[in-house]
């Protein structure tokens, strides 16, 4: 089958979308007909230009679809995201063989920079997890997750997807990897049931999604007010050493609400379970936030910002963040 590619458009600043937008792409190509055919219009519903308030012609170039015989098989490249910095990093392994624990540092440090970072992060490597096992969560008086369901929905059963038979144990695999961390937990008889999506990693690895949707339109939005990337942004010119740390499964350190954990069951070839963190949930990005802001609320917007799980760490200076 053929995937659609997606494309992100930089237009180098805010795109200010208003009521009745239309933004028209076409792949750039080298044929005259097709070049003419960029200013033709297809409308919907029988608009004319004057029907809208503004109008965006964008040409694309890029090499063509992809073509799949299974999605499952597509690459997976921007499964991660795209890279936020182009410096080149070297990588240290602060662990052993056996037990490796890679961190990463710029190459554009200095000898004796990047020694004493090292020096410091080898004395507090302890602070830092590499595994699910080794990561202790908050505690809930930092933060707990809520499921505020609105009143007089009625709960949905979403059926059970078919899967590959290779797939199966490879699903299985994973949630035992969430059952022993204690992520989930098993479920008997819950009001709302949820499907799985299973999506292939880098690593051949399958990493278990679950379609909250319906879950998730049943819950009203948290109102928390989240930073402005671009004032953060703002924030860090000027600096001359940033020091960025992004929260490892920072979602999964939060814990559920006892009595919402129900909420979030679904359904796998293996059985039901429920999630004892908020993965996924609808508002569980406000609650990091707010937890984050509780932790560092008098280091906000002074030494370090923070948006969601990534947080930087400003200094004039290079040296004294030491």
């Amino acid at each position: 089958m053929k995937r659609q590619t997606t494309v992100a458009i930089s237009c180098g600043k805010v795109l200010k979308v208003k009521a009745q937008t239309m933004i028209f792409t076409q792949v750039q190509s080298d044929d005259e007909d097709d070049r003419e055919s960029v200013a033709s219009f297809n409308y919907i519903n029988n608009s004319t230009e004057e029907d809208f308030a503004q109008i965006y012609h964008v040409t694309l170039i890029e090499d063509g679809e992809i073509e799949e015989e299974d999605a499952d098989a597509a690459p997976v490249e921007l499964e991660e995201g795209v890279k936020a910095t182009f410096d080149e990093l070297r990588e240290v392994n602060l662990g052993n063989i056996e037990d490796p624990r890679p961190i990463y540092t710029s190459a554009s440090l200095t000898q004796e920079e990047e020694e004493a970072y090292i020096m410091l992060l080898h004395e507090f490597k302890d602070v830092f997890a590499w595994s699910y096992k080794k990561m202790p969560g908050l505690d809930p008086k930092v933060a707990v997750h809520h499921l505020s369901v609105k009143k007089g929905v009625r709960p949905v059963k979403q059926g059970q997807r078919r899967f590959r038979p290779e797939l199966i144990p490879l699903i299985e695999t994973e949630v035992n990897k969430l059952i022993e961390v204690g992520f989930i937990r098993e479920v008997k008889y819950p009001m709302w049931i949820s499907s799985i999506v299973p999506v292939r990693k880098k690593n051949g690895q399958i990493r278990v999604c679950v379609d909250f949707r319906d879950l998730n339109n049943a819950c009203p939005k948290d109102d928390f007010l989240l930073p402005i990337v671009e004032l953060m942004i703002d924030a860090t010119t000027g600096h001359e050493a940033l020091s960025f740390m992004d929260g490892s499964s920072g979602y999964n350190q939060i814990r559920m609400a006892p009595a919402n954990e129900e909420l979030t069951a679904f359904r796998t070839p293996k059985g039901i379970y429920c999630y004892k963190v908020p993965f996924r949930l609808k508002n569980a990005g406000a609650t990091y936030q707010r937890a984050m802001q509780r932790i560092f609320d008098d280091m906000f917007h002074k030494n370090d910002e923070c948006y969601y799980d990534d947080l930087v760490v400003i200094e004039e200076a290079r040296g004294p963040s030491l």
